[in-house]
């Protein structure tokens, strides 16, 4: 779950995981309006806090408006109150924050998903037999390969040291093994 506060890259961010095969929901931080409760009673090693400087958030904003006419969603003391209170949600609900400030969406996803995938990695201890990738057989059927293309699986991979196969229940974690070859093995 992706959260923050308007303009912040949320939506773009959840199409762009789900995309990669992850589902996302995102959830807007209104001011004025306090969390429901339900929000910090979920795995909060899946909700991430996305923050975007001010400066930055402001151009967002003024661009969304269309004109630079005085409004309480672009007046930079209302919405820095706005980015306080969002900080403030964050450290509640003790979620994870990615600054998505002068970063592409592929960056921030990446940040992301690394992340989920730390924070998770103590919940699967079970281990079976695992599988292997090299640059010859880099996952060709699979849905990474068609979208991120072999090599830039293989480069994602070098900065991960688990990977969590699987959805819901049936989640498996993998332990991400490399040899000198650069050949990847992963020990589920």
């Amino acid at each position: 779950m992706l959260v923050g506060v308007s303009r912040v890259g949320k939506t773009p961010l959840s199409m762009y995981l789900s995309v990669l095969g992850w589902k996302v929901a995102n959830i807007l931080l209104v001011p004025g309006m306090p969390p429901k409760p339900e929000r910090f009673q979920l795995d909060r090693r899946r909700v991430i806090g996305l923050h975007l400087e001010p400066d930055q958030l402001l151009i967002h904003r003024r661009r969304q408006l269309g004109a630079p006419e005085p409004s309480a969603y672009a007046d930079p003391a209302a919405f820095l109150e706005e980015v306080e209170a969002a900080k403030r949600v964050f450290k509640q609900g003790d979620f994870s924050v990615v600054d998505v400030t002068h970063k592409p969406i592929e960056t921030s996803a990446d940040e992301i998903i690394r992340l989920i995938t730390r924070q998770l990695q103590e919940k699967y201890p079970d281990k079976t037999p695992g599988f292997s990738i090299s640059p010859g057989s880099c996952l060709k059927k699979g849905a990474l390969s068609g979208i991120w293309g072999c090599q830039r699986v293989l480069d994602w991979l070098s900065g991960v040291s688990t990977l969590v196969v699987g959805e819901g229940n049936r989640q498996l974690k993998a332990k991400v093994l490399r040899d000198a070859r650069h050949d990847f093995a992963f020990d589920l």
